[in-house]
């Protein structure tokens, strides 16, 4: 059974599939009687023949897919490290994907469903991060039936890390869900250097869906801010605006006194319920810029990334992500399943009041050059995505 699910990583034609079944039983009942002075001697045997099989029809696969540009599975030990987001499985004796994604909040939860086709070609074809709305793209594989959200639901019921994902994402002790939105330690920089992965968004554009998802959405009934009028919303806005300045580089870091993410996450209760900000999660929220050492710090391990995207180019990202990578390209890729409603327009008033965040907006910077950088280096057109990429509706768009 390890055989055939090692098979089924390897792809999912079902014509090939077919015959490896059938060779494997010839080439076993055939060697039935084979000359072997221990029975563990004759499972070996029977082994390396049927893992030659998979890997000559693997080999055919190949041959039939020519604009796929092969991934980690099938990769031999010596060409596994050719792929920079590979690396090979001592235990599992494969190569397979090895990724940490550095997931900031609203840059794009729905990557993580080409990471997560990537690392394992067997998933179904419309497996995707949920919205939990039952609404995109296929109503099973988008409900979350355990009270979760999004990528927690997928990598923990759906598609649970230990059965289809071994070994393969960054996780913590402390977060064991790859989707997590988690700063960077240097234990972990130094441990999954190289496999970083992540999408990058311009700061007054992440901002004013944060505060949208995190402060507007989900108030307290009897709140209701997004009644009330227009300068109350934008009053704290501005303070929003603090409270976020310099949190990728926070994260990219690991350098902070009160984790960025919690600050934007409980802005409501830390923030707008302590007017006077009396209290220390208040103060240290909205008090702590990044010091130049973690800026510095922030840029160099931007620096080390295997893979930067833009969010506000996702289709284009996810095409040069297949570029670089390889592995086939789902529509499913494609879908927002985190689409927002916006109950105003935050992004304008922060670029009219010249709110700017000069920590991440020099980490932004950077993170465009890299990408545009390599959607030349690669050859990434709109041509070649749609070649590459068929049947996605997806907008390849180069500016």
């Amino acid at each position: 059974s390890n055989l055939l699910q090692w098979h089924l990583t390897m792809h999912t034609d079902t014509a090939l599939y077919a015959a490896f079944i059938l060779q494997v039983t010839v080439t076993i009942a055939s060697s039935g009687t084979a000359p072997c002075s221990e029975p563990s001697e004759c499972q070996v045997n029977q082994f390396a023949s049927a893992a030659a099989l998979v890997q000559r029809d693997h080999n055919r696969w190949r041959a039939h897919h020519r604009e796929i540009r092969q991934s980690c599975e099938g990769r031999q030990k010596h060409s596994c490290g050719a792929n920079s987001i590979c690396a090979w499985n001592e235990n599992l004796s494969r190569c397979q994907a090895r990724i940490a994604w550095f997931h900031i909040m609203k840059c794009g939860s729905s990557f993580g469903a080409t990471l997560a086709h990537f690392a394992n070609s067997s998933l179904p074809e419309l497996a995707h991060m949920p919205s939990c709305s039952g609404n995109v793209s296929d109503a099973h594989e988008d409900s979350c039936e355990n009270g979760t959200q999004g990528a927690r639901d997928f990598f923990k019921y759906k598609y649970p890390m230990h059965e289809w994902f071994p070994d393969v994402f960054w996780t913590t002790n402390r977060s064991s869900e790859p989707g997590a939105h988690r700063p960077i330690q240097d234990s972990d920089f130094q441990e999954w250097k190289g496999h970083f992965v992540g999408l990058f968004r311009s700061p007054q554009a992440r901002v004013a869906s944060a505060y949208n998802h995190f402060v507007i959405a989900s108030l307290d009934k009897e709140e209701k801010l997004f009644e009330y009028d227009h300068s109350r919303q934008m009053h704290y806005l501005t303070k929003f605006a603090a409270v976020a300045r310099g949190t990728v580089t926070k994260m990219l870091s690991g350098m902070y006194d009160v984790n960025p993410i919690r600050c934007e996450m409980h802005f409501d209760n830390w923030i707008m319920k302590d007017s006077q900000c009396l209290h220390g999660e208040c103060r240290r929220c909205l008090k702590k810029d990044p010091s130049a050492a973690a800026l510095k710090l922030a840029l160099a391990r931007l620096q080390k990334f295997s893979f930067v995207g833009l969010t506000d180019h996702f289709d284009l990202s996810v095409c040069l992500f297949h570029a670089m990578f390889g592995g086939e390209c789902w529509p499913v890729e494609f879908a927002n399943m985190r689409k927002s409603l916006f109950y105003d327009n935050y992004s304008d008033f922060l670029a009219d009041h010249a709110i700017q965040d000069p920590y991440d907006g020099q980490i932004f910077r950077e993170a465009s050059k890299m990408f545009w950088s390599n959607v030349a280096r690669y050859n990434v057109t709109t041509e070649n995505c749609l070649r590459m990429c068929p049947g996605s509706n997806a907008s390849f768009t180069m500016s």
